[in-house]
């Protein structure tokens, strides 16, 4: 009877540590995927329109909205709405981020491109608005109020332009860096 009480106690004490490693295994790992795309992925430009607002339970926060947000299709009708697409990316002449195409079924040899959602633009014929899953800049609360404050500055500069720094890797995207008007908003003060 002792030999099986030890044989049991081995096993919970076993299971334990497994559960243990587990619980570091996977936070580390997802540190370690966001990582990998910032550092192997290929980085693109957006240019956006930020909002500022809070979150009280994740903080202080950019709302990101891009230029680069609708395609035109051939018939809107075959897209669902929230169906998951896939964005391939390219950059245009200005350097900015641009939808090259979309398509529903993950690409074999693209590397620039991002999963999405879609919805049909019911405003405009043939037109699928792309619903992009980075639109959060999460940012200290002092910082939140000086980025506000340059964002609304740049848009009385007709010549002020705002951009996401968007790393892109086998479907997953990680923004990088907001930057206004050629200032980092990581770098403010």
């Amino acid at each position: 009877m002792d030999a099986q009480k030890k044989n049991i106690k081995r096993w919970a004490i076993l299971a334990f540590i497994l559960l243990c490693l587990a619980q570091l295994y996977l936070p580390l790992k997802m540190a370690a995927d966001q990582e990998a795309v910032v550092s192997k992925g290929k980085a693109f430009r957006f240019k956006v329109a930020p909002r500022d607002p809070n979150d009280p339970f994740r903080g202080k926060y950019i709302t990101l909205r891009y230029e680069a947000d609708s395609v035109k299709v051939k018939n809107v009708n075959e897209w669902m709405r929230n169906t998951k697409v896939y964005v391939l990316l390219h950059t245009d002449l200005q350097g900015y981020a641009a939808i090259e195409r979309i398509t529903a079924s993950r690409p074999a040899n693209e590397s620039d491109y991002v999963e999405a959602t879609v919805q049909p633009d019911g405003g405009h014929n043939n037109t699928l608005r792309i619903e992009y899953p980075f639109t959060r800049f999460y940012m200290e609360e002092n910082k939140a109020v000086k980025a506000e404050k340059m964002f609304f500055e740049t848009l009385r500069n007709p010549r002020g332009i705002t951009y996401a720094k968007i790393y892109v890797r086998n479907g997953r995207a990680v923004i990088g860096d907001v930057v206004i008007d050629g200032q980092s908003v990581k770098a403010i003060r």
